[in-house]
C-alpha cells in the first residue's frame, strides 16, 4: 500500500474567514429537516444541494458510507471557502468507495476537508482535483492507491504515512450499528456468510418484532467484509402463502451439478408474534428455495419434515453444511423429549432439495442448545452450538463445541468455548456462523455472532464478528472492539487504538453507537 502526496508549491496564504452559514449532517438526519444542529440533514451531498457552496457543513460523529463527491458548482471562494468538517476530530468516519472516498470535481476550488477518518477506497482516500484546497486534521489510511492526492493545495497536514501502524485492510467494528451503502441499518439476523467468486454474501432475516408481516429474507454483498451493499430482499412474505415466518438460520449453498443456488431455512411459525390468519403453527421442517444467481429471487419449492430419530417431530434451528466431496447435510436442534436436547445430522439428496436420511444424532447434556453450525478445520469436523440464551432464546449465551473425525461420528462431548476476557454470554451474542477466510498470505476463522438487541433491549448493534483464536488446538473467543481484516491476504490484526469494556447482556443497554478511538 502506498501513501503519497501530490503537491504543488503555492505562496498564497489562506486567511480564516467565517462562512455565511453553518449547517449539520448526521447519520439519523432527514431530508425534510432544516439542517440545524438539532435537525440535521442526512448527507454532505444533500446539504450542499440545499445551500450551495461557500458554507460550513458540520458532520456529526458516526460511520458514513463513501463516496462523497463534491461537484464544481459547490466551489467556495477565497473569502468564503466551502468547509466540510467533522464535528469531533476523527469521529466522523467515511468508509468505502469503488473509486475515491472523498473527492471534488475539476473547478471545485477553495474547498476545506477537516477532521475526518477516511478509509476503504479502492483508489485514493482523498482526491483533490480543484485548486486552492485544504486537507487538514484527517486520518487517512487503508486505501488501495494513495492516501491524499492533491493538485494545487494550500495545505495538507493530515497523517497518512503512519496508517500502516494499525494494519492493511479495513476495520470490523463491534458494539456499533452496522449500515449498508444506503445508510440504512443492516437487517440480517440468524444469517449465513457465503463466498461466491470474489464476493461475500450475507443472507439473513429482516426481523421486525411484533409484526411478522414485514418479515423478509435479505441479501447484502461485500468484497472486504466491512463495506456492505444492499442487494435486495430475495424473499418476502407476499410472494406466496408460505408459513415460513421465522426465516432465521438461513444457509445458501451452490450445487455445481445442477448449477443452482439452494437456500435452506427453518420452517416454523413463531410463538410470540401475532398469528397469521389461516396458517397453523408448523414445526420440524426445512424449507427449500432455489435461484439462478446468488442475488436473484429465490423460488420456494416447499418444505419437508426432518427425521425424528425416535423422538418428537420438533426441530428448531438448523444449518446446512457442504462437504468437500459435494455432499450436503443439515444439522438441526432436535427436541427429543425435551427442547433442543440433541443435534440431528441429516443428509440431503444430491440436488440438495430433499431430505435423504439421518446420519447421526449428537447428544446434548447439561442444558438446552440451539444454533448449530458445522465447519471442517484441521481435518476434523467442528460442531458449534449456542447455549440457547435461556430463559429467553434471544439472549446472548455461551458457545459450545464438539469434534469428530467423520461427520457420522462419533462426536466428542460438548465443551464450552472459553472467552478472553471471561464472558458468560459470548460477549452478549449467540453463535451464528463460522467462516474460514483464506488469502495469499494466510487464513483464519471468522466467528459470527448474533445480537438480538431489538428483542432483548440490551447491547448496541446486531452483529458481533471476531477472529477465532486457538489455544492448544481449542477455539478461543477473544474480544476486540475493532479489528482490521485484509481478505485478499487472509490476515487480520487488532486495532491498537480501539479500547472498550467487553459487553455483557446483563449490564449493557441500547444506546446510540459510540465510536471508540
Amino acid at each position: 500500500m502506498r501513501y503519497l502526496f501530490w503537491m504543488s508549491l503555492c505562496i498564497t496564504v489562506i486567511t480564516t474567514v467565517a462562512s455565511a452559514e453553518t449547517y449539520y449532517v448526521a447519520t439519523d438526519g432527514k431530508p425534510d429537516f432544516s439542517g440545524s444542529k438539532e435537525k440535521p440533514w442526512p448527507s454532505v451531498e444533500y446539504a450542499l444541494s440545499k445551500v450551495g457552496g461557500g458554507h460550513t457543513i458540520i458532520v456529526k460523529p458516526g460511520i458514513y458510507r463513501g463516496p462523497i463527491q463534491i461537484a464544481k458548482q459547490y466551489a467556495g471562494t477565497r473569502e468564503r471557502p466551502t468547509v466540510i468538517q467533522s464535528e469531533v476530530k476523527w469521529q466522523a468516519v467515511i468508509i468505502g468507495a469503488e473509486y475515491h472516498v472523498i473527492s471534488n470535481d475539476d473547478g471545485c476550488d477553495w474547498l476545506v476537508i477537516d477532521g475526518f477518518e477516511v478509509m476503504g477506497g479502492r483508489y485514493d482516500g482523498v482526491k483533490m482535483n480543484g485548486d486552492y484546497n485544504v486537507v487538514r486534521n484527517c486520518w487517512v489510511h487503508n486505501n488501495k492507491a494513495m492516501g491524499i492526492a492533491c493538485g494545487v493545495c494550500l495545505s495538507c497536514n493530515s497523517p497518512v504515512s503512519g496508517a500502516r501502524a494499525i494494519a492493511d485492510g479495513v476495520p470490523i467494528r463491534n458494539d456499533t450499528v452496522w449500515k449498508d451503502d444506503r445508510g440504512q441499518e443492516i437487517m440480517c439476523q440468524g444469517g449465513n456468510l457465503c463466498k461466491f467468486g470474489d464476493t461475500y454474501y450475507f443472507y439473513g432475516w429482516g426481523d421486525y418484532p411484533g409484526d411478522n408481516r414485514k418479515d423478509t429474507i435479505t441479501c447484502y454483498s461485500s468484497r472486504d467484509l466491512a463495506s456492505w451493499k444492499f442487494e435486495r430482499h430475495i424473499y418476502t412474505r407476499d410472494m406466496t402463502d408460505l408459513t415460513l415466518i421465522v426465516p432465521d438460520r438461513l444457509h445458501v449453498i451452490y450445487n455445481a451439478t445442477t448449477k443452482k443456488y439452494v437456500m435452506i431455512g427453518k420452517h416454523i411459525l413463531p410463538v410470540d408474534d401475532p398469528p397469521m390468519p389461516g396458517q397453523p403453527r408448523v414445526t420440524g421442517g426445512a424449507s427449500f428455495f432455489t435461484s439462478e444467481t446468488p442475488t436473484g429471487t429465490f423460488a420456494y419449492l416447499g418444505h419437508e419434515m426432518l427425521p425424528t430419530g425416535g423422538g418428537t417431530d420438533y426441530h428448531r434451528d438448523l444449518a446446512a453444511f457442504q462437504n468437500g466431496d459435494g455432499t450436503a447435510y443439515v444439522a438441526s436442534s432436535h427436541d427429543q423429549h425435551k427442547p433442543n436436547r440433541n443435534i440431528m445430522i441429516t443428509r440431503l439428496t444430491p440436488d440438495y432439495l430433499h431430505v435423504d436420511r439421518t446420519v447421526c444424532e449428537v447428544p446434548l447434556t447439561g442444558g438446552a442448545f440451539e444454533a448449530p453450525y458445522i465447519i471442517k478445520l484441521k481435518s476434523q469436523y467442528w460442531l458449534f452450538v449456542s447455549g440457547g440464551g435461556w430463559p429467553s432464546p434471544w439472549n446472548g449465551s455461551p458457545t459450545y463445541v464438539s469434534t469428530a473425525e467423520k461427520i457420522a461420528g462419533p462426536w466428542t462431548p460438548f465443551r464450552k468455548v472459553k472467552c478472553d476476557p471471561d464472558s458468560k454470554d459470548s460477549f452478549n451474542a449467540q453463535t451464528d456462523f463460522l467462516f474460514e477466510i483464506r488469502g495469499t498470505a494466510g487464513s483464519f476463522v471468522l466467528w459470527g455472532g448474533d445480537r438480538w438487541s431489538q428483542r432483548t433491549g440490551t447491547g448496541v448493534g446486531k452483529n458481533v464478528w471476531l477472529p477465532l483464536h486457538w489455544n492448544d488446538d481449542e477455539p478461543l473467543l477473544k474480544w476486540y472492539p475493532t479489528w482490521n481484516v485484509d481478505v485478499a491476504a487472509g490476515t487480520w490484526v487488532a486495532d491498537p487504538k480501539a479500547t472498550g469494556t467487553p459487553p455483557t447482556g446483563a449490564s449493557r443497554t441500547v444506546t446510540q453507537p459510540t465510536e471508540v478511538r
